[in-house]
């Protein structure tokens, strides 16, 4: 034996302490995320940079499609007067002295300002005659004054180095977008004028799938629009940095500061006749990488925070584990030894996870003694009313087998009240004992007990008993405890209709709705005879509900416990919110209800 606690001991030793066990297992378990996060950082850092590219890359490919769609749209519309040979039919008429100039004029002018003026793409739109220095028709939207127009858009129609042999060219004047076109007939190449019109910046980029539409400029030729209205000397030297790059390019630029301002650029380049169109995208790292900005913040936090949290949690767990697990080792091994109900102090608990365990354990110890005390106290209040209905220890065989003899024996006599009254005492019997020992029975088979029992105390007391039955069929099916009815009649007949020359039960049972709860079923057994005084019901009410305590050899006592278990065993099955109350109703009656759920 001394052998064996050496040997226990020794291996104990050899067993590493729990403080070594405790190190190497937050480094390992804290190690593990740290690095898989870092990688998972980094793995989405790097898709997060790719997908915002291509995002940025193909919203500035739709937008440029968007725009050349446009400028195509605006050229062709400005050789509708051409296509449709209106003007030149107008013309001609003017030189056949069918219309003047002034008729010529205004046919134009409404021509303009139906076929442009009104169209959304234009701001605004204007007709040179042939000739003439300024223009012959001028209609311009709010915010595009003709002061404006002459000032800027003006001379630039007029300078011969605007056309360099084109009839149609495209313009960015004063960071606004024209589309100039010299008219000329289609056989005689007779010029007809010019026609300018002006495109609504407003309309052209509103419909681009880029957050920040501000940040673009479009360069088409020589020129280029800016989106944005505000001008920007150190942003301008960038767009021209990025200008310099050939074809579809995306490239980083530092800014003034250094790579604190880095920003990122995309060129987007295309030539269409008539257009030779780049676009030009540029924003600031941060802005179009803000994820991965977020994702570093969020890397630098949970790095910080993860500190503090490993130095707690170990001292947390090296401190405060054993004291609760051995209180839970102890509460466990009572209930072990079969003293149901031992609970764990909970102000020992440390934290919410032995809190919520010490708490469970409580339940189940708690659940396990009220089980063990439900299932004994329910076979007690089974066993109690079974012999206070039959009072005595009679053999169950033995006494059935008399009772048919009896039976048989009155039949052959001829004496037919006897044979039903002992078949009447056969049905309460074979139901006060429950062979089945089943817990609920069918309404309907504990009313048929009843109904033999009844017919008993009619044959004892005669034309003194009457008895009234209001009974809903469709609840017969409903199960219900074994023998309560029988405890509550017995009781109405020896309360009631025995200490009167005559009287009356009735028997009611009914479904009551009830709209917050459950539906319950209602038996009232009902009694004529004297009343009870408000001293005497909150006698029965005691008795009820257990608060006196009854002997078997008082007299009374064989209802009293009666109804005692009745009360006893609803509760037990359905809850303490159901049972037996009795009260009385005035008009020398008393009303004894039993309440039972129908969904159980």
């Amino acid at each position: 034996m001394r052998k064996s606690v050496e040997t226990g001991e020794r291996n104990t030793k050899r067993l590493p302490a729990l403080q070594h066990v405790l190190v190497g297992l937050f480094v390992v378990a804290w190690s593990i995320p740290i690095i898989l996060f870092s990688i998972y950082v980094h793995s989405y850092q790097n898709a997060y940079i790719e997908r915002s590219n291509h995002l940025v890359e193909n919203a500035i490919s739709i937008s440029q499609v968007m725009i050349q769609n446009d400028l195509t749209s605006a050229v062709e519309k400005s050789r509708k007067p051409i296509k449709e040979t209106k003007w030149e039919s107008w013309r001609k008429e003017k030189e056949r002295g069918s219309i003047s100039y002034n008729e010529l004029i205004h046919k134009i002018r409404a021509y303009m300002i139906s076929n442009y003026y009104m169209d959304q793409q234009f701001s605004r739109c204007a007709y040179y005659a042939p000739g003439s220095a300024k223009p012959t028709c001028y209609a311009g939207k709010n915010g595009y004054a003709y002061e404006a127009y002459m000032k800027y858009a003006n001379p630039v129609v007029q300078a011969k180095n605007t056309w360099k042999k084109k009839d149609v060219v495209i313009k960015v004047v004063d960071n606004q977008l024209y589309v100039m076109r010299q008219l000329y007939t289609s056989k005689d190449k007779t010029f007809l004028g010019t026609v300018v019109l002006g495109i609504d910046t407003g309309k052209l980029v509103e419909d681009f799938p880029l957050d920040t539409v501000e940040n673009l400029r479009v360069q088409i030729g020589e020129d280029t629009l800016r989106i944005s209205t505000t001008s920007d000397e150190k942003m301008g030297a960038m767009y021209a940095r990025l200008s310099t790059y050939a074809g579809d390019e995306k490239v980083t630029i530092n800014g003034n500061n250094g790579p604190a301002t880095s920003y990122v650029g995309f060129r987007s380049a295309k030539t269409q006749k008539p257009v030779e169109l780049s676009l030009l995208y540029l924003a600031e790292n941060k802005q179009v990488y803000a994820g991965v900005n977020r994702m570093n913040q969020l890397l630098v936090l949970v790095l910080a925070g993860m500190v503090p949290i490993i130095v707690f949690s170990y001292y947390y767990l090296r401190k405060q584990i054993q004291k609760p697990l051995n209180e839970l080792t102890e509460v466990s091994g009572e209930i072990e030894a079969g003293r149901f109900g031992t609970t764990v102090e909970m102000e020992h608990m440390p934290n919410r996870e032995f809190s919520g365990l010490a708490h469970s354990l409580n339940d189940m110890s708690n659940q396990v003694q009220y089980l063990f005390q439900t299932v004994y106290q329910e076979k007690v209040a089974r066993r109690d009313a079974q012999i206070a209905a039959l009072q005595a220890q009679i053999n169950p065989h033995f006494l059935n087998n008399t009772l048919e003899m009896m039976n048989w024996q009155a039949r052959m006599n001829g004496d037919l009240d006897t044979c039903k009254m002992i078949e009447a005492l056969s049905t309460v019997l074979d139901s006060s004992m429950n062979r089945s020992d089943d817990q609920l029975v069918r309404l309907a088979d504990e009313i048929h007990s009843a109904d033999s029992f009844l017919y008993i105390m009619s044959m004892r007391f005669g034309k003194r008993l009457t008895v009234v039955k209001e009974i809903d069929e469709t609840l017969l099916q409903v199960m219900v405890p074994g023998l309560i009815l029988q405890p509550l009649i017995e009781n109405a007949i020896r309360h009631g209709i025995e200490r009167v020359s005559a009287g009356t039960v009735w028997l009611r049972i009914y479904r009551q709705e009830n709209e917050d709860t459950v539906d319950e079923l209602i038996i009232d057994v009902i009694n004529s005879g004297k009343t009870l005084t408000y001293q005497e019901e909150h006698h029965i009410e005691d008795i009820i509900s257990g608060k006196e305590k009854l002997k078997k050899h008082e007299p009374g006592s064989h209802t009293s416990i009666g109804i005692y278990n009745v009360n006893k065993r609803i509760q037990l099955i359905f809850g303490e919110e159901y049972g037996l109350k009795v009260t009385a109703l005035g008009e020398d009656r008393v009303q004894s209800r039993i309440r039972i759920p129908l969904e159980y």
